[in-house]
């Protein structure tokens, strides 16, 4: 497809040239109309062929998929607890320091309301772990994938009518339509 593109523009461009050499009448504006259609003829193959290099790249395997996943999973995972347990110690320090130190009531409000505030966001550091994994797209598909096979099982009765009215099991194997297993019952 690129060849066949090369070709007409090769086409359009010893034309468009041709075209402006016989005339005597040419004059500037067809010269930039000239230019302008070269110009976009060059811009779309380049396009074309970054298409084609970018679509020629391997692809990545599904295993390959999952450790990247896993990887920022983690890196979000270690920022979120670093983040929510400096606070905490942060205020575990400064109540050590200043343990000795006699202090009024407005000052051991403000201590008590950081102590919990800095308890508060230690304690999300759990619930971010829980949300950064459910964020990945892989394990989301996964989730729903057991969701899916909880709700809608795949093992049906159906009555066989053409001998004895007797009904059959029918279980279908982790909904693959091409292995159904028959057990009469």
């Amino acid at each position: 497809e690129l060849f066949l593109i090369k070709i007409v523009s090769d086409d359009v461009m010893y034309e468009c040239i041709d075209h402006l050499l016989k005339h005597e009448s040419a004059d500037s504006e067809s010269f930039e109309c000239c230019q302008k259609l070269l110009n976009r003829i060059g811009d779309e193959l380049k396009e074309k062929a970054n298409e084609d290099t970018l679509s020629s790249t391997p692809h990545q395997s599904p295993i390959q998929i999952i450790e990247e996943n896993l990887t920022s999973m983690l890196l979000l995972q270690i920022i979120a607890t670093i983040m929510s347990s400096i606070p905490f110690g942060v205020q575990l320090m400064y109540s050590l320091i200043t343990n000795d130190v006699s202090k009024d009531l407005l000052c051991l409000a403000w201590e008590n309301l950081a102590l919990q505030i800095a308890r508060i966001l230690f304690y999300t550091d759990y619930s971010c772990n829980f949300y950064i994994y459910l964020s990945t797209k892989i394990f989301r598909k996964q989730l729903c994938n057991i969701i899916k096979k909880c709700l809608f099982p795949t093992t049906c009765m159906i009555e066989d009518s053409r001998s004895t009215g007797r009904k059959l099991n029918v279980l279908k194997i982790q909904n693959r339509p091409d292995y159904i297993h028959t057990v009469t019952g």
